[in-house]
């Protein structure tokens, strides 16, 4: 059976749909697309999701000197195959 192939733009929208389907009594915001993709030798899309939750606010000074602002954002990779999410996880962080 042949894989079923989707383009860069359904890739996107079927990450989205599920990410805020799975997190939906979260209360996400800020959801946005962080970066996109495409292993050609297992024909699978890599969508990196980023967003915040209520209780990703920063509290204590730097909230303060930031106006209240800041927040952190959760990143997770959603693995896509022949039209199927096979993965959600965190993306690994890069120390600088």
């Amino acid at each position: 059976m042949a894989a079923v192939e989707i383009d860069v733009k359904q890739a996107v929208k079927q990450a989205f749909e599920y990410v805020h389907d799975l997190f939906q009594g979260e209360q996400l915001s800020d959801l946005g697309l962080e970066e996109v993709e495409y292993k050609e030798p297992t024909a699978t899309w890599l969508v990196t999701v980023g967003f915040s939750r209520p209780w990703d606010a920063a509290n204590g000074a730097f909230a303060a000197i930031a106006g209240g602002r800041s927040k952190s954002r959760s990143f997770k990779v959603v693995t896509i195959k022949s039209g199927k999410v096979i993965s959600l996880r965190d993306r690994a962080t890069v120390a600088a």
